[in-house]
C-alpha cells in the first residue's frame, strides 16, 4: 500500500528528522511532558522502529496510539493527535476531546510560549547540522537548505514566544545568518556575505551571548580577508579574541585569521605571535568545540591555516610539514579545504624555483576537484598563483599556458553563472 502523506509524514520530513533524530526529541519530549503533568509513567514511553516506520507510511490501527503515546505525540507536535495522523492536505479530525487538545495546546502557548522545549531542542539540532554540513556539502546545496530554515526560523520569531524562548531562536538566527555569510564567501559573493553578516550581527547582540558574537566577529573577519581587506580583517579577529574572558571557538577561528592577514601583507613577528595565540585558544577548546563544524575549531585547521602563513612568509619547509599534517587529519571528504592546502603546497614549489611542479600541481588539483566544489576562492588562489607565474615566466611559456587552459573554462562558466543571477 503506498504512503499517505500525513501531517506527521510531512513534519518529519521538513525537519529531516531521522528514526534516531526523532528519538532524541520524543525522549525529551517524554521527560518534559512527565515532569509537567506529573506523571513518571510518560518519561519512558517508547517509541520503536517498527512504529515509526508505520507512521511515517500512515499506517495507523482504528483505535490510533495508546492514550500515553497519544500525549506525548500532542505534546511532541502541538496540535491534537487526529491532526497530526492526518492528510497533510485535510484539516483538523473532528474528534470527542478536540476542544480539549486545543485548550491544552493553548494553555502550554501561553504559559511556555508557542514553541516548546522540544520544538527549541530541534531548531538547535537543525543548527548543528548545518554546521556540520559546511565541511562537505557543496555551497549551493548548502544555501538552499539554509535559506529554507532560516524561513522557517524567521515564522517561528513572528510568532508570540516567551523570553527565554525567543533569546534561544535569535541565538540560532545569528548562526544561520553567520553560515549563510560563510557560505556566500566562498562563492566569491562580497556583497551578499556583508549583508548576511549584518543580520548576524544584530541578532548576536540581540541574543546577548559572547560565545556566538565572537563567532561571528571571526566570520566578519573572514570575510573582509577574501574581500582582500587585509587591515580590516586583521582588525575584526583581534576583536573577536577580546569579546569573551572565557575561551570561545570564535577566538580560536579568529587568531589564525589575524595570523593570515599580516603574513599576507609581510609582518613576519605579528603573524608569528598570532599563530601562537591560535595555539594557546585551541589547547583551551574541548568537546563540541573542536568538532568537524563550523561552529567548531580544530587540530586539521590549525595546520591548514598554519601553512598557510608560513606560505606567504616564504617559509616553505615549515610551511610543507604544516600542510602535510594538516592532510592526514583532514577526512578525505572534505574537499574545500584539501584543496586550499594543497594549492599552498603548489604556491611552495613556485617559491622554490620550481615552476614547471607548481604549474602542474595547481591543475591536477583543479581538475580532480568535484564541478560543485570550484568555489570561488578556490578559482581566486588558483588565479594568485597564475599570476605568481606570469611574475617569473613570460606568459608563452608552456606552465602558464597549460594553467590558462585548465583555468579558463572555469573563469567563463563562473562568469556566465554570475550573469545568469544578475537582476
Amino acid at each position: 500500500m503506498p504512503a499517505r502523506t500525513t501531517n506527521f509524514r510531512t513534519t518529519v520530513q521538513e525537519r529531516r528528522w531521522t528514526y534516531e533524530a526523532f528519538c532524541i526529541q520524543w525522549k525529551r519530549a517524554c521527560e518534559e511532558l512527565a515532569e509537567r503533568d506529573r506523571d513518571p509513567r510518560l518519561a519512558t514511553v517508547p517509541m520503536s522502529r517498527r512504529t515509526f516506520d508505520r507512521w511515517m507510511k500512515g499506517d495507523l490501527t482504528e483505535r490510533g496510539p495508546r492514550p500515553d503515546t497519544a500525549r506525548v505525540v500532542e505534546y511532541l507536535f502541538g496540535m491534537p493527535v487526529g491532526q497530526v495522523f492526518a492528510r497533510a492536505d485535510e484539516g483538523p479530525a473532528e474528534e470527542p476531546d478536540h476542544a480539549e487538545a486545543v485548550r491544552r495546546r493553548l494553555e502550554g502557548t501561553l504559559t511556555s510560549g508557542h514553541i516548546n522545549e522540544a520544538g527549541l531542542a530541534s531548531w538547535e539540532e537543525t543548527v548543528a547540522w548545518h554546521g556540520r554540513a559546511t565541511r562537505f556539502r557543496p555551497e549551493g546545496d548548502l544555501l538552499r537548505d539554509l535559506r529554507r530554515d532560516l524561513d522557517a526560523l524567521s515564522r517561528a520569531l513572528d510568532e508570540r514566544q516567551s523570553l527565554g524562548a525567543m533569546r534561544r531562536l535569535t541565538r540560532f538566527s545569528a548562526q544561520m545568518a553567520g553560515l549563510m555569510s560563510l557560505v556566500l564567501v566562498r562563492q566569491g559573493d562580497d556583497h551578499q556575505a556583508s549583508a548576511w553578516l549584518r543580520v548576524a550581527r544584530v541578532a548576536a547582540e540581540e541574543a546577548a551571548d559572547s560565545d556566538v558574537r565572537a563567532w561571528i566577529l571571526a566570520e566578519g573577519a573572514y570575510a573582509l580577508f577574501y574581500s582582500g581587506d587585509l587591515t580590516g580583517a586583521a582588525r575584526a579577529a583581534r576583536r573577536a579574541q577580546t569579546v569573551s574572558a572565557q575561551p570561545t571557538v570564535g577566538a580560536a577561528l579568529a587568531a589564525p585569521l589575524e595570523a593570515r592577514a599580516h603574513a599576507v601583507m609581510g609582518d613576519r613577528r605579528e603573524a608569528e605571535a598570532a599563530l601562537g595565540r591560535a595555539e594557546r585558544a585551541l589547547a583551551h577548546l574541548h568537546g563540541d568545540d573542536t568538532s568537524e563544524s563550523a561552529f567548531g575549531y580544530n587540530e586539521a585547521q590549525l595546520r591548514f591555516h598554519q601553512g598557510n602563513v608560513l606560505t606567504h612568509l616564504g617559509q616553505t619547509d615549515r610551511a610543507r610539514e604544516a600542510q602535510q599534517r594538516a592532510l592526514q587529519l583532514y577526512p578525505a571528504d572534505e574537499h574545500l579545504d584539501r584543496a586550499l592546502i594543497e594549492l599552498d603546497a603548489a604556491a611552495c614549489l613556485l617559491l622554490d624555483g620550481e615552476a614547471d611542479a607548481a604549474a602542474d600541481s595547481t591543475a591536477e588539483i583543479l581538475r580532480k576537484l568535484p564541478a560543485q566544489h570550484r568555489s570561488g576562492i578556490i578559482l581566486t588562489r588558483a588565479c594568485q598563483l597564475e599570476g605568481l607565474l606570469l611574475s617569473t615566466l613570460p606568459s608563452s611559456s608552456r606552465p602558464v599556458r597549460m594553467l590558462r587552459g585548465v583555468l579558463a573554462p572555469l573563469q567563463q562558466h563562473t562568469a556566465a553563472d554570475h550573469e545568469g543571477k544578475a537582476p
